[in-house]
């Protein structure tokens, strides 16, 4: 097995008096944050944007790439921020939203995500500058988000939840017209995204991988999963034609056979896989490893780890991926 690692020291600054005592509350956690970009081909780290300490409850989370690789787009805090992938021209673009701590969409003109109206959650979308910020679905009475682009940007699917059923929803950016997908009275359904060479809608339906084809509106299992839970975006390859998930280890999916193998046979509790439509790697976080995986396609036993690294994303012009440290 042919590995790259990149070790970090971890430093935690934890304000602890000398004169605690037992009924006292345990004092914050203080870790240091930071996100870089590390390139592949130079086996290189950069580090582009310094957190400082700050509350390990307030971490820096899902980093993701422009599509054209110019931007960041990364949650912090209830909110989103863009960055140059310099580090310069950093701007909070949600305001004074209440955003939600999961994966955003991160498209050519936007960004898709999921933000509180009152006490449930409805999906908005934002210029990259922060601008101009709409709510696209406004429903109050219905608490709806994992918002995911479909490739021609005009349209979306989420995650609805009203009167205790699970729903998968569609909504027409042209129409501003919603449709029920699929209703599920018993088991949870979460990150829809659409199949890329079928009309198909994806989505996990209870720790299983279902397809919902659009012209015959027959559901198919195509991945059952022993080991759960999921955790992550469903995450794309069209270069391999393959989709990478998570059920305690790295599952790779053939999305034209639907012919389903492990990948990460010796490392397990694994989470937010990730890759991009041309990139030859995909990579993971490794709770057991406390590190990030690089993990070649092609060649599996080719993996770079970094450690202290607990998320990461690819881009899909240049061999680099974007990493938070917390070290």
């Amino acid at each position: 097995m042919k590995y790259r690692i990149i070790i970090l020291l971890a430093v935690i600054a934890a304000a602890v008096t000398s004169c605690t005592s037992p009924t006292e509350a345990s004092p914050a956690v203080h870790n240091h944050y930071k996100l870089g970009i590390y390139n592949i081909d130079e086996d290189s780290l950069t580090i582009i944007k310094d957190f400082g300490n700050i509350e390990a409850i307030d971490e820096p989370h899902y980093a993701l790439f422009h599509p054209d690789g110019s931007k960041i787009v990364y949650y912090m805090q209830g909110s989103l921020y863009a960055i140059d992938i310099d580090g310069s021209d950093e701007t909070n673009i949600t305001g004074d939203l209440v955003v939600d701590a999961d994966f955003p969409f991160a498209a050519e003109d936007c960004v898709y995500f999921a933000a509180y109206n009152g006490d449930l959650r409805d999906i908005y979308r934002t210029s990259w500058d922060g601008s101009t910020t709409t709510n696209l679905t406004n429903t109050p009475e219905i608490d709806e988000h994992q918002p995911y682009l479909d490739p021609n940007n005009e349209k979306f699917l989420c995650v609805a939840t009203k009167d205790a059923m699970e729903i998968i929803q569609e909504y027409d950016l042209s129409t501003s017209s919603v449709a029920c997908v699929y209703t599920s009275h018993v088991l949870a359904l979460h990150y829809p995204g659409y199949h890329p060479t079928k009309s198909a809608q994806l989505f996990y339906y209870g720790d299983n991988m279902s397809m919902l084809d659009e012209n015959t509106d027959s559901l198919q299992i195509i991945a059952t999963n022993p080991n759960p839970p999921i955790s992550g975006q469903l995450s794309f390859n069209t270069k391999y034609s393959c989709l990478f998930y998570t059920s305690g280890y790295l599952y790779k999916l053939n999305i034209e056979t639907n012919e389903c193998s492990e990948v990460t046979h010796s490392i397990r509790s694994v989470r937010y896989p990730t890759t991009s439509e041309e990139s030859d790697w995909i990579s993971i976080y490794s709770w057991d490893r406390k590190a990030i995986l690089i993990i070649n396609i092609v060649d599996i036993s080719e993996i770079i780890e970094i450690h202290n690294g607990y998320f990461s994303s690819l881009s899909n012009h240049t061999n680099s991926a974007l990493i938070l440290l917390n070290n």
